[in-house]
């Protein structure tokens, strides 16, 4: 995340709030920098009208807010390779052959035409 504003010899607290009531500490103390990684953790829960607030540590009603944003969950890979993988396994054991390939070759491409 990154941010503009404030003095960089602030130190500054992010918290991840949804629906405006705090959810949880993203960082606290640390100096403002304008940026900050982060990973959202596994328990946060998916939904809608999440932001971040930053404030000042010496100075806590000096804060911003970031725009509302939504949560989604996360979406493992191999959920994502799942129908492409059981699609070509269906594709190649239902082919003419029963798997094998026609000629017995190992490509699908047409043979030399002939003359006429």
């Amino acid at each position: 995340m990154k941010w503009t504003g404030g003095y960089s010899d602030d130190k500054i607290h992010i918290e991840l709030l949804k629906d405006k009531k705090v959810n949880r500490l993203v960082v606290d103390k640390i100096d403002n920098t304008a940026s900050y990684e982060w990973a959202m953790p596994k328990g946060v829960k998916k939904g809608k009208n999440y932001t971040l607030q930053i404030s000042t540590v010496a100075r806590p009603n000096d804060q911003t807010e970031s725009i509302p944003f939504k949560i989604k969950p996360r979406t493992p890979f191999i959920v994502k390779a799942l129908p492409f993988v059981v699609g070509g396994a269906v594709y190649f054991l239902t082919s003419p052959g029963g798997g094998e390939l026609p000629g017995g070759g190992d490509a699908l491409l047409p043979g030399p035409m002939k003359p006429n």
